[in-house]
Protein backbone atom coordinates (compact mmCIF):
# COMPACT_ATOMS: atom_id res chain seq x y z
CA UNK A 1 0.00 0.00 0.00
CA UNK A 2 0.96 3.67 -0.68
CA UNK A 3 0.25 5.80 2.27
CA UNK A 4 0.06 9.72 1.72
CA UNK A 5 -0.72 11.53 5.02
CA UNK A 6 -1.40 15.03 4.77
CA UNK A 7 -0.89 17.39 7.85
CA UNK A 8 -0.84 14.92 10.65
CA UNK A 9 -2.78 17.80 13.14
CA UNK A 10 -4.42 20.37 13.13
CA UNK A 11 -1.77 23.73 13.53
CA UNK A 12 -2.60 26.98 13.76
CA UNK A 13 0.82 29.24 12.09
CA UNK A 14 0.49 33.23 12.44
CA UNK A 15 1.62 34.87 9.08
CA UNK A 16 3.67 37.72 9.78
CA UNK A 17 3.94 40.53 7.20
CA UNK A 18 8.16 40.74 6.84
CA UNK A 19 8.47 42.20 3.84
CA UNK A 20 9.62 45.62 2.47
CA UNK A 21 7.46 46.68 -0.37
CA UNK A 22 10.77 48.60 -2.92
CA UNK A 23 8.17 49.92 -5.75
CA UNK A 24 4.41 50.81 -5.85
CA UNK A 25 2.00 48.35 -7.01
CA UNK A 26 3.65 45.07 -5.74
CA UNK A 27 2.14 42.58 -4.00
CA UNK A 28 3.15 42.81 -0.13
CA UNK A 29 2.13 40.99 3.26
CA UNK A 30 -0.85 42.59 5.25
CA UNK A 31 -1.15 42.73 8.67
CA UNK A 32 0.15 39.87 11.17
CA UNK A 33 -3.23 36.75 10.32
CA UNK A 34 -3.87 33.59 11.78
CA UNK A 35 -4.76 30.47 9.34
CA UNK A 36 -5.88 26.96 10.51
CA UNK A 37 -4.03 23.75 8.36
CA UNK A 38 -7.19 21.21 7.81
CA UNK A 39 -5.72 17.28 7.90
CA UNK A 40 -7.13 14.76 5.63
CA UNK A 41 -5.46 10.97 5.29
CA UNK A 42 -5.39 9.33 2.05
CA UNK A 43 -4.47 5.66 1.40
CA UNK A 44 -4.59 3.69 -2.26
CA UNK A 45 -3.02 0.76 -3.21
CA UNK A 46 0.84 1.53 -4.72
CA UNK A 47 -0.50 -0.80 -7.99
CA UNK A 48 -3.64 0.59 -9.19
CA UNK A 49 -3.79 3.72 -11.53
CA UNK A 50 -7.26 4.96 -10.05
CA UNK A 51 -6.40 7.61 -6.95
CA UNK A 52 -8.67 8.46 -4.22
CA UNK A 53 -8.74 12.26 -3.97
CA UNK A 54 -9.56 14.04 -0.73
CA UNK A 55 -10.59 17.37 -0.76
CA UNK A 56 -8.45 19.83 1.21
CA UNK A 57 -8.78 23.71 1.71
CA UNK A 58 -6.27 25.95 -0.69
CA UNK A 59 -3.72 26.40 2.53
CA UNK A 60 -1.38 29.18 1.90
CA UNK A 61 -3.22 30.39 -0.92
CA UNK A 62 -3.66 34.70 -0.95
CA UNK A 63 -4.61 37.38 -3.76
CA UNK A 64 -2.39 38.58 -6.07
CA UNK A 65 -3.40 41.74 -7.32
CA UNK A 66 -1.58 41.77 -11.09
CA UNK A 67 0.59 44.76 -12.35
CA UNK A 68 3.04 46.09 -14.23
CA UNK A 69 6.07 45.69 -12.55
CA UNK A 70 9.46 47.50 -13.44
CA UNK A 71 12.18 45.98 -14.30
CA UNK A 72 14.44 44.67 -12.23
CA UNK A 73 12.36 45.06 -9.52
CA UNK A 74 12.76 43.77 -6.02
CA UNK A 75 9.08 43.13 -5.07
CA UNK A 76 9.91 40.78 -2.20
CA UNK A 77 12.55 42.17 0.77
CA UNK A 78 12.21 39.92 3.63
CA UNK A 79 14.57 39.98 6.90
CA UNK A 80 17.59 38.41 5.59
CA UNK A 81 18.41 34.35 7.46
CA UNK A 82 21.86 33.94 8.72
CA UNK A 83 23.86 32.23 5.85
CA UNK A 84 26.07 33.00 2.80
CA UNK A 85 23.40 35.00 0.40
CA UNK A 86 23.14 32.58 -3.12
CA UNK A 87 21.27 33.74 -6.15
CA UNK A 88 19.01 31.16 -8.17
CA UNK A 89 18.26 31.94 -11.64
CA UNK A 90 18.04 30.09 -14.57
CA UNK A 91 18.23 31.12 -18.28
CA UNK A 92 14.48 32.27 -18.89
CA UNK A 93 14.89 36.30 -19.10
CA UNK A 94 10.84 36.27 -17.27
CA UNK A 95 12.02 34.04 -14.72
CA UNK A 96 12.29 35.40 -10.71
CA UNK A 97 15.71 35.57 -9.08
CA UNK A 98 15.37 34.95 -5.55
CA UNK A 99 18.24 34.53 -2.79
CA UNK A 100 18.61 31.69 -0.43
CA UNK A 101 20.92 31.91 2.61
CA UNK A 102 23.28 28.97 2.51
CA UNK A 103 23.91 27.46 6.24
CA UNK A 104 27.29 26.64 7.29
CA UNK A 105 28.90 23.53 5.50
CA UNK A 106 26.71 23.94 2.54
CA UNK A 107 27.50 25.09 -1.24
CA UNK A 108 25.58 25.66 -3.59
CA UNK A 109 25.79 24.98 -7.72
CA UNK A 110 24.06 26.55 -10.86
CA UNK A 111 22.03 24.10 -12.73
CA UNK A 112 19.41 24.14 -15.54
CA UNK A 113 16.56 23.99 -12.88
CA UNK A 114 17.91 27.01 -10.31
CA UNK A 115 20.66 25.53 -8.02
CA UNK A 116 21.86 22.19 -6.64
CA UNK A 117 22.87 22.30 -3.19
CA UNK A 118 25.11 20.12 -1.50
CA UNK A 119 25.51 19.76 2.84
CA UNK A 120 27.11 17.67 5.07
CA UNK A 121 26.48 14.47 6.35
CA UNK A 122 24.88 13.46 3.12
CA UNK A 123 22.16 16.51 3.15
CA UNK A 124 21.06 17.32 -0.16
CA UNK A 125 18.92 20.29 -1.34
CA UNK A 126 17.55 22.36 -4.84
CA UNK A 127 16.28 25.05 -5.35
CA UNK A 128 14.36 25.52 -9.34
CA UNK A 129 12.19 28.19 -10.60
CA UNK A 130 9.99 27.04 -13.09
CA UNK A 131 7.05 28.39 -15.34
CA UNK A 132 3.57 27.04 -14.39
CA UNK A 133 0.19 27.59 -16.59
CA UNK A 134 -1.89 26.52 -13.19
CA UNK A 135 -3.18 28.56 -10.32
CA UNK A 136 -1.22 28.45 -7.40
CA UNK A 137 -3.90 25.57 -5.21
CA UNK A 138 -3.38 23.60 -8.54
CA UNK A 139 0.70 24.18 -8.49
CA UNK A 140 1.08 23.38 -5.13
CA UNK A 141 -1.51 20.36 -5.11
CA UNK A 142 1.24 19.01 -8.67
CA UNK A 143 4.08 19.53 -6.71
CA UNK A 144 3.11 17.82 -3.62
CA UNK A 145 2.11 14.95 -5.60
CA UNK A 146 5.57 14.51 -7.42
CA UNK A 147 7.03 14.54 -4.09
CA UNK A 148 5.46 11.84 -2.83
CA UNK A 149 5.49 9.63 -5.53
CA UNK A 150 9.65 9.59 -5.27
CA UNK A 151 8.67 6.55 -2.89
CA UNK A 152 5.85 3.66 -2.33
CA UNK A 153 5.20 5.55 1.12
CA UNK A 154 5.43 9.57 2.18
CA UNK A 155 4.00 11.32 4.90
CA UNK A 156 3.74 14.85 4.51
CA UNK A 157 2.42 17.78 6.53
CA UNK A 158 1.21 20.70 4.56
CA UNK A 159 0.91 24.79 6.20
CA UNK A 160 0.35 27.50 4.98
CA UNK A 161 3.20 30.07 3.88
CA UNK A 162 2.42 32.72 2.21
CA UNK A 163 4.55 35.66 2.00
CA UNK A 164 4.87 39.14 0.58
CA UNK A 165 1.79 38.67 -0.94
CA UNK A 166 2.28 35.53 -3.20
CA UNK A 167 0.66 32.79 -2.41
CA UNK A 168 2.99 29.66 -0.51
CA UNK A 169 3.13 26.40 1.76
CA UNK A 170 5.70 24.76 3.43
CA UNK A 171 5.69 20.98 3.40
CA UNK A 172 7.71 18.33 5.83
CA UNK A 173 7.37 14.75 5.28
CA UNK A 174 9.20 11.68 5.05
CA UNK A 175 9.67 9.50 2.44
CA UNK A 176 10.59 5.31 2.75
CA UNK A 177 10.26 1.90 1.27
CA UNK A 178 12.17 3.50 -1.80
CA UNK A 179 16.53 2.75 -3.23
CA UNK A 180 17.10 5.88 -0.76
CA UNK A 181 15.77 4.19 2.17
CA UNK A 182 13.93 6.28 5.02
CA UNK A 183 14.13 10.37 4.15
CA UNK A 184 13.08 13.08 5.84
CA UNK A 185 12.74 16.62 3.94
CA UNK A 186 11.40 20.30 4.29
CA UNK A 187 10.65 22.10 0.87
CA UNK A 188 9.23 25.91 0.60
CA UNK A 189 7.01 26.44 -2.49
CA UNK A 190 5.83 30.14 -3.88
CA UNK A 191 3.54 31.01 -6.77
CA UNK A 192 4.69 34.31 -8.31
CA UNK A 193 3.15 36.53 -10.70
CA UNK A 194 5.20 38.26 -13.40
CA UNK A 195 4.58 40.14 -16.16
CA UNK A 196 5.27 37.58 -18.75
CA UNK A 197 2.86 34.55 -16.53
CA UNK A 198 3.34 32.42 -13.30
CA UNK A 199 6.45 30.41 -11.50
CA UNK A 200 6.64 27.92 -9.07
CA UNK A 201 9.93 28.32 -7.17
CA UNK A 202 10.56 25.90 -4.82
CA UNK A 203 13.45 25.12 -2.23
CA UNK A 204 13.99 21.75 -1.39
CA UNK A 205 16.00 20.55 1.35
CA UNK A 206 16.85 16.30 2.15
CA UNK A 207 18.25 14.03 4.62
CA UNK A 208 18.65 10.75 6.00
CA UNK A 209 16.08 10.75 9.35
CA UNK A 210 18.71 10.35 11.72
CA UNK A 211 20.72 13.47 10.55
CA UNK A 212 20.93 15.68 13.47
CA UNK A 213 22.05 18.89 11.94
CA UNK A 214 18.94 18.93 9.37
CA UNK A 215 15.96 20.65 11.30
CA UNK A 216 18.32 24.09 11.51
CA UNK A 217 19.15 23.75 7.58
CA UNK A 218 16.15 23.44 6.99
CA UNK A 219 15.02 26.24 8.47
CA UNK A 220 17.60 28.91 7.18
CA UNK A 221 17.06 27.44 3.89
CA UNK A 222 13.67 27.40 3.80
CA UNK A 223 13.15 30.57 4.96
CA UNK A 224 11.80 33.87 3.09
CA UNK A 225 13.79 34.75 0.43
CA UNK A 226 13.98 38.72 -1.71
CA UNK A 227 12.03 38.01 -5.31
CA UNK A 228 13.37 39.84 -8.18
CA UNK A 229 11.53 40.41 -11.26
CA UNK A 230 13.65 40.77 -14.04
Amino acid sequence: MRVLVLAAAVVTVAVTGGCTETSAGHPVAGPTSSQQAAMTTITSPATSPATTEAEMPAMGVTTTLPDTVPPNALVCLPTAAPGAPTTAQVDDASAPRIVVAMPAGWTAAPSAAGLTLTGPDGMTGAVTVAKTALDPAAAFDKYTDDVSDQAPISSISVLPAEFCGYSGQRLKGMLSGGPAGKQVYEDRIVHVWTNDGDYLIAVHVAAAEASPAFDAAAETLTADFPITLP
